[in-house]
């Protein structure tokens, strides 16, 4: 799903807990693989998952279109 922690709450150790729980469930749950997304913009995440582990495997690029939405 997804992680969120509001501003005034950042870099008081609560992503990092919801990570590592996160983590532990899926291994618990038989998880072989573990994928994280960062959105476009948001690339100051990436830092953040790389010091658990994670390393970036392939670049997603998506067309919308606006018409149809």
């Amino acid at each position: 799903d997804s992680i969120f922690v509001a501003d005034g709450y950042r870099r008081s150790g609560i992503g990092e807990e919801l990570l590592k729980q996160g983590i532990r469930w899926l291994d618990r749950n038989g998880a072989r693989k573990k994928i994280v997304a960062v959105a476009a913009g948001n690339e100051a995440a990436i830092p953040f998952y790389e010091a658990f582990g994670f390393v970036p495997r392939m670049t997603v690029l998506q067309l919308i279109d606006e018409k149809k939405l």
